[in-house]
Formats: structure tokens, sequence, C-alpha cells
């Protein structure tokens, strides 16, 4: 069950992380679109970096001990 709340968060971070990238292509630096993109990026980073803690911790506690 962990495994699968991991994964899942894990995709949608990557796939907006993907799409804010590929519309940060098209934006112009400067525009308010560009600053809103930006700021997305960030936050989407944050989560990821959070998934990422959270995951370490829950599947450390999980595994068996050597």
């Amino acid at each position: 069950m962990v495994e699968q709340f991991v994964k899942f968060n894990l995709v949608i971070a990557l796939t907006l992380l993907i799409l804010a990238f590929i519309a940060l292509a098209w934006l112009k630096p400067g525009s308010p679109y560009f600053v809103v993109d930006v700021f997305a990026i960030i936050i989407v980073l944050a989560f990821l970096a959070l998934v990422i803690v959270v995951a370490k911790k829950l599947l450390s506690r999980m595994a068996p001990p050597s």
C-alpha cells in the first residue's frame, strides 16, 4: 500500500514537472505566465523532495532488519 502511494505521488510530481518545463519553452521571459510557471516548477520540486524524504523514511521502516 505504501509503495503504491509513493509511486503515485512520484508519477504526479514528475508529470507536473515535465509539463511545466515544456510550457516554459514557449513563454516569454518576464511575462506573468513565465513567472507563474517558474513558481510552479519550484513548488513541484519542493513536493518531489518531500515525497522522496517521506518515501525513504517509510520504506526504511518497512525493510526487514539485517
